[in-house]
């Protein structure tokens, strides 16, 4: 039920804010064009962690936790009930991102979490979530993260960039548009149930990256993730203060027509908890996790059960928000009421915001002729830990079930003392291994311009050095420290030719180098006794261990072949498949990061982190195979230094042709098969 509105009086504020928003707030409330915030409540759900101070907005009223909540601990964590009220809230806990994660996730990587948060979303409820180590560069929780593990987009959830206290922002926000529209236009919205989608339409919209109304369209209005520093909460309740019953967003809704079908065990291998690639479906978002073998995700949507509240005839646009416009296809039919969506499977990309994502985007955005409503999304999910290749027909050759990380490990910043380990390496001409290595990948012009750089940096490296021995010299360490970094800094803004003779900074170059350096065919296999000799000897205490674990494991699929501790490739360099180059490329990124340039590369050498919610770790590489007429015939599995062939039905097959069923089960997080009705 709602309350009825009380409005303040001239005399009362609607908020303690002293800057703009607050003062136009103010200004609306005392008279009495804007609703204030009798009819909201506020809930945190952290146990004050990251509490909204009680003196920001007057009048709001603040939802109390009951005994029995907290003592059954149900007054903290993600919401688990909808409320009758209209609710903006937060709750500023996570996980690790290898357990939990964020609360955000723990949601979307389950049916049950986004189908609560859909009715959130139509019950006028909205909590928000910090996304912790969800959403932020690196791999493996090094080089500053994870990238970006969220398995869907949603528009019935935001998700703040950064940890604790990061959704302050946006929950003040959000309050204070919710306040600025008229006490009708309120009233309308939460009777109607419409109040978040339009809040979030509106959010959408007055993000500061929407440079222009086309911009809206994109990604960069629509991530997974937002950051509190894009907010224009200004333009967001002005939008809200003047909206009329004619510029009420309409709701953009589909639902699935069909969609491709995939068998376990014949076109994906997962424990038998996981059944088909849908991970959830909604009126407003749809997830997919690209399981199958296929080539490509296919599915048919209808938008005809989008709503406009004045019943207008709507227009529908189909977007690609992130992904590979090159390749992904947009259907529309019917004038966009129905589309059909072709998703083949995408290699790691880098999302709007600069990190690594494994996720194609497309929203379905509708609009009453006059204003355009927040999308609904469709999500095609990449596991992490799943690399694929394709051969010339287009057609899958190979699946590798434990993709490597493919972050070099640069810094970041380009004041990090970490960047003089290259230019020292670069810059110093000796019989090291690891300057032959990078002078071959270098041009005469970077070359010189290292050489010059470390005769410029050195003596302030030393003089670091020396105060930095001396326990008492610490301030003046720290001052020696800076200067150093800044000109780092300035060394690393200088440019050179390449060997195409394009002028490129020597940070760039730094990046082409090393990725140049991976590329070597012989690398590893040319100098390995010295690589090991070397590793011993690396700062990284791992090193040693890291690189026979990658030896190993390449040996184990078939990619090198090993002999009296010597390894060699299996194939020749003229005969290495993109699936050779990837595995060599993996390997010689741990040889850099963990021998060669221990000091500048700081990265993880484990197979990337995939959610074990989602996925179970397979540690094989499936090759396939074709008949003359293109028709896929079955495949090879390289697994524990074995090859064992299957047939297009998913059967194992032995040498005198007989063909067995497999199953497949969960083991210590590992994926097992076993012939049908046996375990090893």
């Amino acid at each position: 039920m709602l309350l009825p509105v009380v409005y303040a009086s001239g005399e009362e504020s609607a908020t303690s804010r002293t800057d703009v928003v607050g003062q136009t707030l103010n200004r609306w409330v005392a008279e009495r064009s804007a609703a204030g915030f009798q009819a909201l409540r506020y809930e945190n759900r952290d146990g004050g962690h990251s509490l909204l101070p009680p003196d920001t907005y007057r009048g709001l009223t603040y939802i109390q936790p009951t005994e029995d909540d907290k003592k059954a601990a149900r007054d903290k964590g993600p919401a688990f009930a909808i409320r009758s009220e209209a609710v903006i809230g937060n709750c500023s806990m996570a996980g690790s991102a290898d357990a939990v994660g964020s609360l955000a996730r723990a949601c979307l990587v389950d049916q049950q979490g986004q189908g609560f948060l859909f009715n959130q979303y139509l019950h006028n409820n909205l909590i928000i979530y910090p996304e912790h180590q969800d959403h932020d560069p690196g791999a493996n929780g090094v080089g500053g993260g994870w990238g970006d593990l969220f398995p869907c987009n949603s528009p019935t959830v935001l998700v703040s960039q950064g940890s604790s206290s990061s959704d302050q922002p946006f929950v003040k926000a959000m309050l204070a548009t919710a306040a600025s529209f008229t006490p009708e236009m309120q009233q309308g919205l939460i009777r109607q149930h419409i109040l978040i989608p339009t809040l979030q339409a509106i959010f959408r919209q007055s993000n500061k990256q929407v440079i222009a109304p086309e911009k809206y369209f994109t990604g960069k209005a629509h991530p997974p993730v937002f950051d509190g520093a894009q907010i224009d909460e200004l333009k967001m309740i002005t939008l809200a203060h003047t909206m009329s019953a004619q510029t009420v967003p309409p709701l953009a809704f589909f639902e699935v027509v069909s969609e491709r079908s995939a068998t376990p065990g014949v076109d994906f291998f997962e424990s038998p908890r996981i059944t088909d690639e849908k991970l959830g479906t909604s009126p407003v978002s749809i997830a997919r996790i690209f399981r199958s073998s296929a080539e490509e995700y296919a599915i048919t949507l209808n938008a005809s059960r989008s709503v406009d509240t004045q019943k207008r005839p709507l227009k529908y646009r189909w977007e690609l928000l992130q992904g590979d416009r090159e390749v992904v296809s947009i259907e529309p039919k019917d004038e966009g009421r129905t589309a059909t969506l072709r998703v083949p499977w995408h290699s790691p990309m880098i999302s709007a915001a600069g990190i690594r994502s494994h996720r194609v985007d497309i929203g379905l955005f509708v609009s009453n002729g006059v204003t355009v409503s927040s999308p609904a999304i469709v999500s095609f999910y990449m596991l992490p830990n799943e690399r694929r290749f394709f051969d010339a027909k287009g057609r899958l050759s190979e699946v590798c079930y434990e993709a490597a990380n493919p972050e070099m490990g640069l810094p970041s910043d380009a004041e990090d003392l970490r960047w003089l380990a290259f230019i020292e390496a670069a810059g110093v001409v000796d019989d090291s291994l690891v300057f032959h290595s990078l002078s071959d990948a270098m041009s005469r012009k970077q070359r010189a311009a290292f050489s010059q750089a470390w005769m410029e940096l050195a003596p302030t490296k030393r003089e670091l050095d020396r105060l930095a021995a001396d326990p008492a010299s610490k301030g003046k360490a720290d001052q020696q420290r800076a200067t150093l970094g800044k000109a780092i800094a300035t060394t690393l803004a200088i440019k050179a030719s390449d060997e195409k003779q394009q002028s490129i900074t020597l940070r760039e170059a730094v990046e082409a180098i090393v990725g140049r350096v991976t590329d070597l065919a012989d690398l590893f296999t040319a100098d390995q006794q010295t690589l090991f000799s070397l590793a011993v000897k690396s700062p990284k205490a791992s090193a040693l261990a890291d690189l026979r674990a990658e030896c190993k494991r390449l040996a184990d699929w078939g990619v090198l072949v090993e002999k009296d501790g010597v390894y060699k490739t299996a194939h020749s360099p003229a005969r290495f498949t993109e699936a050779d180059r990837y595995y060599l490329r993996q390997l010689h990124l741990t040889v850099l990061s963990q021998v060669l340039l221990p000091g500048l590369l700081e990265r993880s050498p484990a197979p990337l982190f995939a959610d074990p919610r989602l996925t179970t770790r397979k540690s094989w590489r499936d090759v396939y195979h074709y008949d003359a007429q293109g028709t896929r015939t079955g495949w090879d599995r390289f697994y524990q230094g074995k090859v064992l062939r299957f047939d297009a039905e998913g059967r194992l097959t032995s040498d005198d042709g007989k063909a067995a069923k497999v199953s497949y089960r969960e083991d210590a997080g590992h994926l097992i098969f076993d012939l049908q009705g046996s375990k090893n």
